[in-house]
């Protein structure tokens, strides 16, 4: 049978066991971690939620849809009307349904 002195180095386990007083330390201040991470993350849950109800931000959201749509009738006025885009030089604005109608014809006929 091999014996081992404890101050060789070429010792294949360790010597002494784990401290449990610095164990119990760990265990708590990674729960005392998580439950601070926790508590900020519901303070900022709770700030963010009673916001979001709030007349002001109901507003907000109620105005950002009448802008969008607003843009959006705009936006459609452009993409199917007629317009001079400069009338010197002869460069008119056609609807995208027209303007591929007229792309096709010219493809069909060179």
């Amino acid at each position: 049978m091999k014996t081992f002195d404890k101050n060789s180095s070429s010792t294949p386990y360790e010597t002494t066991d784990a401290n449990p007083r610095h164990l119990w330390q760990f265990v708590i201040g990674t729960l005392a971690c998580l439950g601070l991470i926790l508590a900020i993350l519901a303070m900022i849950y709770k700030t963010n939620h009673n916001s979001i109800k709030s007349p002001e931000r109901f507003e907000q959201i109620s105005s950002i849809r009448k802008n969008w749509k607003e843009i959006d009738a705009e936006n459609q006025k452009h993409l199917t009307g007629y317009r001079w885009i400069d009338q010197n030089h002869g460069t008119l604005q056609v609807p995208i349904e027209r303007a591929m109608e007229l792309i096709e014809e010219k493809e069909e006929h060179p």
